[in-house]
């Protein structure tokens, strides 16, 4: 189902300022609201991934959608979250699951350029407190 907000702009050519959402962005969120209008939107993933094939999971159009840049995938799971999108948030949520499925934890820190801002105190407290982390770090 698509929102009226979204509806509006696929019937309408009237500029709507939304701060939080480029235009680039934007155009993508109006290419997957002009798919879901014809078609249903992406299936239902199941939880925990059974595969890292996005296609397995989601069907051709829709791997072939989101496979775009990191940082694209995650400012289009922002506009879906800013308009309300569920289909296409869990699909962008989807794409980056699949992506650190069965990864280690330093892999997915390198994958993603995830900054440690912990203090060499503060990240022995943690090792300390959850001995588990020890072999994540």
């Amino acid at each position: 189902m698509l929102i009226p907000l979204t509806r509006s702009l696929l019937e309408t050519r009237k500029r709507i300022v939304l701060p939080k959402i480029s235009s680039r962005t934007m155009q993508k969120v109006i290419q997957y609201t002009r798919h879901v209008k014809d078609y249903p939107p992406s299936p239902r993933v199941s939880k925990p991934l059974k595969t890292r094939r996005l296609e397995e999971l989601v069907g051709g159009w829709y791997a072939t959608f989101i496979d775009m840049p990191q940082g694209e995938i995650f400012d289009v799971v922002n506009a879906a979250e800013h308009l309300g999108m569920k289909s296409l948030l869990d699909l962008g949520c989807a794409k980056v699951a699949a992506a650190v499925k069965g990864k280690k934890a330093k892999d997915i820190v390198v994958e993603f350029a995830i900054q440690k801002d912990f203090t060499p105190e503060q990240e022995a407290c943690i090792k300390k407190q959850y001995k588990w982390t020890e072999d994540l770090v």
